[in-house]
């Protein structure tokens, strides 16, 4: 499983665990909630609460490998070059393709000048 971002579950619950402490004892600092303790033991702290809850986080699950038909199929789908764009497709302008099938677009004509 993994987590909306793409994180996986145990660095996300462990990284968590860790902010979450960070987090508190910063308040507590700034808000003067309680005496917040030394930096190396907030440090600790969270490093050591943070390697707990990833360890009994669920474990993110592979992928099974590829089948042989799916493999063969990736294969011959990867050695074959991409086609080249036509020189036709390229607008020489602004070096941007242009789709083939359909005609360039016409310039929009410019507004009327307002004579004073």
């Amino acid at each position: 499983m993994k987590l909306p971002a793409g994180i996986e579950t145990k660095v996300g619950a462990g990284f968590s665990a860790g902010t979450i402490v960070t987090a508190v004892f910063g308040f507590a600092g700034v808000y003067h909630w309680f005496t917040p303790p030394p930096s190396w033991l907030a440090t600790l702290t969270g490093t050591i609460l943070g390697g707990i809850v990833a360890y009994f986080a669920p474990h993110t699950h592979r992928r099974p490998p590829l089948s042989p038909l799916e493999k063969s199929v990736l294969d011959r789908a990867l050695s074959h070059p991409p086609a080249a764009i036509p020189a036709s497709a390229i607008d020489r302008r602004s070096g941007i393709g242009q789709n083939v099938t359909s005609p360039p677009v016409p310039p929009t004509p410019s507004p009327p000048k307002e004579t004073p």
